[in-house]
């Protein structure tokens, strides 16, 4: 399914954007007071002779 059709988000409204460089603390499900309210996390493309780093820190 599409994210839209998933009903993972409940309007177009609701995504928000980060610009290069910026740095987030992205708050899923299990994130004590956050239940239900845990976010979904999309990258754009990246063209082949471009590259991403992306670090994640899981805490349980």
């Amino acid at each position: 399914l599409s994210d839209a059709e998933s009903g993972l988000y409940t309007a177009v409204d609701a995504i928000q954007t980060l610009a290069i460089g910026d740095v987030a603390l992205l708050k899923g499900e299990l994130w004590e007071g956050n239940e239900g309210a845990g976010l979904v996390h999309r990258s754009p493309g990246v063209l082949p002779n471009q590259k991403r780093l992306l670090l994640t820190l899981d805490f349980v």
